[in-house]
């Protein structure tokens, strides 16, 4: 539950420094097949070597966070790991995600890889403006 917490905040952040008027979320342009790329104005912002600054249950967070493109342009792939001295979850958190779009229902997805081990379902997202917000569905709740 507190990797979701973390993801959460992370997405919160990433929505609130594009700054976007309020839209209709809108569905991301991607198609199947090995020999079509998703291409994506906003994730490709993203892309490169940047820091995620907030705070997060009052302590402040500090990571460093790496993206590129991979698999034929398919996925984005975010690395990021906390920085701080002492780790905020009293662990230092590392994780990646992969970043996609499903052909199929024309919506954003997400796995995410990190410290707290294996999952059994993916994220899914819709955007809106210069945000996607992303959904985890778990039997003990949405997140």
């Amino acid at each position: 539950m507190n990797t979701r917490l973390l993801l959460v905040c992370f997405l919160v952040l990433f929505g609130m420094a594009l700054c976007a008027p309020a839209q209709q979320p809108s569905a991301p342009r991607c198609a199947a097949g090995p020999e079509t790329t998703f291409q994506d104005d906003l994730l490709d912002k993203l892309v490169g070597k940047w820091k995620l600054t907030g705070t997060m249950m009052g302590r402040e967070l500090l990571q460093e966070c790496s993206g590129q493109w991979v698999f034929n342009h398919k996925f984005l792939r975010l690395d990021c790991r906390e920085t701080k001295d002492q780790p905020l979850l009293g662990v230092r958190y590392e994780s990646t995600m992969f970043i996609g779009c499903s052909s199929a229902s024309q919506r954003y997805v997400v796995n995410l890889v990190d410290v707290f081990g294996a999952s059994d379902n993916l994220g899914f997202g819709r955007r809106t403006g210069n945000t996607i917000q992303f959904v985890w569905s778990y039997p003990y709740g949405t997140f």
